[in-house]
C-alpha cells in the first residue's frame, strides 16, 4: 500500500508514515543484558545491563513492551527545545524551522508506549508543546497553499516533516493541476 500511495500521489496512511519512522535511532538504556543482534541495517553489538545504545525506533518500542530498556528522550523532544522551536516558526511566516523529518511520529510513540520514561521532562508540557508547533506549522502550511495559483509548477518545501508533507500530498495535485510536492 506505501507503494501505491507513493506512486499515486496519494497520502500514506499515520500508520505507514509511522511505520517509516521506525528506522529512526533512539538511544536506550538497557535494564538488563541484552544480546547482540544482527539485523538488515547492521549489528547491534550486546548491551549491558544500564548501558545506553542507539537502536532503531521499532526495536527501541520493541524492548521497552518487554521491560527491556529505558527509552532516552532525544534532546529536541525537551519542553524547553520544542518550545524553542515554537518560538522560531513564529518569528518566521515564511520559513520552517528545523526539526527530524520524523519529529511528529517519534513523539507520539514515545509519549504513547514509554511515557514513564519522560516522566522528568513532563509529558503533558511536551504534548502541548508539540500540538502548539503542530498548529503554527499547519497554518503555515495553509498558507502558502493558499497563495499557489496556476504559474507554479513545483514547490520547495525545506524543513517539512513526513506527516507535514503527507498532509499535502495530493491537496497540491488537486489545486488548480500543481504537483511536484
Amino acid at each position: 500500500m506505501a507503494a501505491l500511495a507513493l506512486a499515486t500521489g496519494l497520502p500514506f496512511s499515520a500508520e505507514e508514515i509511522a511505520f517509516q519512522a521506525g528506522d529512526q535511532e533512539i538511544t536506550i538504556q538497557a535494564t538488563a543484558r541484552l544480546p547482540a543482534l544482527q539485523l538488515m541495517h547492521g549489528e547491534i553489538p550486546e548491551i549491558s545491563a544500564l548501558q545506553q545504545q542507539p537502536v532503531p525506533l521499532w526495536l527501541a518500542l520493541w524492548l521497552k513492551r518487554r521491560g527491556k530498556c529505558r527509552i532516552i528522550a532525544p534532546d529536541w523532544l525537551h519542553p524547553e527545545a520544542l518550545e524553542e522551536k515554537l518560538a522560531e516558526e513564529k518569528r518566521s511566516a515564511n520559513t520552517f524551522a528545523t526539526t527530524p523529518y520524523h519529529y511528529l511520529e517519534i513523539a507520539y510513540e514515545l509519549l504513547n508506549t514509554a511515557e514513564d520514561d519522560l516522566e522528568r521532562l513532563d509529558p503533558n508540557r511536551i504534548r502541548v508543546a508539540l500540538a502548539d508547533l503542530e498548529d503554527t506549522r499547519r497554518a503555515k502550511i495553509g498558507r502558502g497553499l493558499r497563495t499557489i495559483d496556476q504559474t507554479v509548477d513545483h514547490i520547495r518545501l525545506p524543513d517539512i516533516s513526513a506527516t507535514e508533507l503527507n498532509s499535502i500530498r495530493g491537496h497540491a495535485d488537486s489545486k488548480d493541476g500543481v504537483s511536484g510536492v
